[in-house]
């Protein structure tokens, strides 16, 4: 066997690095909304090139060049479409939540658009280039010798530099890793999305237990023995479609609302835009920001029967039977396991648990029906007090599912999102909010004290299409994450944690102290923060108690109370 000549060997690695960069460029044509090119384009090209080169080695083939590249643009693809209707790119994590993206996909019309068309044409360039490459010199190089010590150099250059790819990839493991692709690259995107699903929570900058709130003062004032029942509720999309758009519509969606006596009325900060329902569950239900998460399903990866600290679990301490309601697939997020492992005593989860099931046309699982679910379950039940928490589903998309001529709402104005969707989308609203109308009007007749809190598990999936004039990116992107909240009782209760603006995981501790329900150190805690930040994205930001948008390096005493929240929840995720 002869040595490989030098041009060869030149020629091969030449040929593969314009493979590799033409390959990465097709991968992030589907993963990303902005091509942004920066300095870590070489990296992640050379991350590309470096496996490559592993792989050629072992088969020798452009056959092995072809399916590579074939296998970048069926991944592209669906990456295109997952980020469409998603608001992220396809990643490790997301395959463990495949059932619910396919039940999903089911209620949405994918066309063919451009990025489609420009990630093929770069499929086809790069089939080209594997092709027209002179086979001679695959010939020699697959008949000559590779000797040990340039075998062994690569192979700690491979090693070393997937240490560097690693350090880079889990610096990111902050905020939003959602756009990581943008700052550091698509490959260091999926290593850092690989780092999530094996390490789900990230340690804080500077955390040391002895830093953790302990013994937090305030909020004692307000226990009392009244246990009311408290009903939860995420109502899939609801968001109010003014805070986010300049869209005109002939009536309000929501204008029902304003007739309930009693009603606090808010906004509320959630993790995404557009989409993400199960890190709103996550965030409502366990009160831990997913600041220190990986994005995409909690519920699929996090073991809850460890880590099971959530409104569940320290309400069944408060003595109160727990209800966990949704009408859909108990497969999708795998709710069916999740659900259970955090202690709800009672789950209603799948179509064969529900007695009312009605259509508004095509559209599916009204929230009326679900509301006279729960009434029933509420009266065939022990008079203990009750936490029922219900996930919706009435609002879901696609917004194509009724013929314009049942819209009760209209809209008018040239958009980039078809009015036909939104009018479909903003008439379902408002039957939402007949609905709750009709829940609080029950209620409001029943002798036992009750609380209802109902908020929008994210905006309308459209929203970060809709513009907004006069608007600066950061409030788009504030705005693109805000949807409103509801808090309703039957009885007189204290309303001052329920002030403009509340975070996701603000809403359970707020509707606790309301209850009179003694508060432990960590909802302390959060209530803490809500009085000096009541509004926080997982994007570093926040909406300030005068109403405008900052940032918490701003502001040195926020900024430590920030870091406090953030010790305490640490500390509560990895105590156990």
């Amino acid at each position: 066997m002869k040595k490989i000549p030098k041009i060869t060997f030149v020629l091969i690695y030449i040929w593969l690095g314009v493979f590799s960069a033409i390959t990465y460029l097709d991968l992030l044509l589907g993963a990303s909304k902005n091509i942004v090119i920066n300095k870590y384009w070489a990296h992640n090209i050379m991350i590309c090139f470096l496996i490559n080169i592993l792989i050629f080695n072992l088969v020798k083939k452009k056959l092995t060049l072809i399916v590579i590249s074939a296998a970048a643009f069926i991944w592209s693809t669906i990456s295109h479409f997952v980020l469409q209707l998603h608001g992220s790119a396809l990643c490790a994590s997301l395959f463990k939540n495949f059932k619910t993206a396919v039940t999903v996909i089911d209620n949405y019309n994918l066309t063919i658009d451009l990025r489609v068309l420009l990630i093929a044409l770069i499929f086809i360039i790069n089939l080209v280039v594997v092709i027209l490459f002179p086979k001679k010199h695959i010939e020699t190089y697959s008949e000559g010798k590779l000797y040990m010590l340039p075998k062994l150099l690569f192979l700690t250059f491979f090693v070393a530099y997937a240490c560097l790819s690693y350090k880079i990839a889990n610096n990111n493991m902050s905020w939003a890793p959602f756009f990581i692709i943008e700052q550091r690259g698509y490959c260091s995107y999926l290593i850092t999305d690989s780092i999530y699903c094996v390490n789900h929570f990230s340690k804080p900058d500077g955390y040391n237990v002895k830093l953790v709130p302990v013994n937090v003062e305030g909020f004692d004032d307000n226990v009392s023995d009244t246990n009311p029942d408290i009903i939860v509720i995420l109502n899939e999309a609801f968001s109010d479609i003014t805070k986010y758009s300049d869209v005109q519509t002939d009536k309000d969606p929501l204008d029902e609302l304003n007739s309930i006596e009693n009603l606090n009325r808010g906004y509320c900060l959630v993790p995404n835009a557009g989409g993400g329902t199960n890190t709103s569950e996550y965030e409502l239900l366990t009160s831990n920001s997913t600041a220190l998460l990986s994005v995409g399903a909690p519920f699929n990866y996090i073991n809850f029967e460890k880590h099971n600290d959530s409104a569940v679990s320290y309400l069944e301490k408060n003595n109160y039977s727990t209800y966990a309601f949704h009408c859909f697939s108990k497969e999708n997020y795998n709710r069916k396991i999740a659900y259970p492992a955090m202690g709800f005593d009672h789950v209603y989860l799948g179509p064969d648990q529900y007695e009312y099931h009605n259509k508004n046309g095509n559209r599916d699982w009204l929230d009326e029906d679900n509301y006279k679910d729960i009434i029933r379950v509420y009266n065939e039940t022990s008079d203990n007090p009750k936490f029922m928490y219900l996930l919706t589903y009435q609002n879901h998309g696609g917004y194509e599912q009724n013929p314009p001529e049942m819209d009760t709402i209209h809209s008018s104005g040239e958009y980039e999102v078809s009015n036909d969707i939104i009018d479909e989308y903003e008439s379902s609203l408002a039957l939402s909010a007949h609905a709750f109308k009709e829940l609080t009007d029950y209620f409001s007749a029943v002798e036992r004290p009750v609380i209802i809190c109902m908020v929008g598990d994210h905006t309308f999936s459209y929203s970060t299409q809709l513009g907004q004039e006069n608007v600066s990116a950061q409030e788009k992107d504030i705005n693109d994450r805000t949807v409103p909240y509801l808090v309703w009782s039957n009885y007189q209760i204290d309303t001052k944690m329920f002030t403009d603006y509340s975070s996701m995981i603000d809403l359970i501790p707020s509707v606790l102290y309301s209850a009179g329900i003694e508060l432990d150190d960590y909802y302390k805690q959060i209530l803490n923060l809500h009085g000096k930040m009541p509004g926080r994205s997982t994007v570093g930001q926040y909406v300030g108690t005068d109403g405008n948008i900052k940032n918490t390096s701003e502001n040195p005493e926020i900024e430590d109370e920030w870091n406090r929240y953030l010790y305490a929840e640490y500390h509560r995720l990895t105590q156990k």
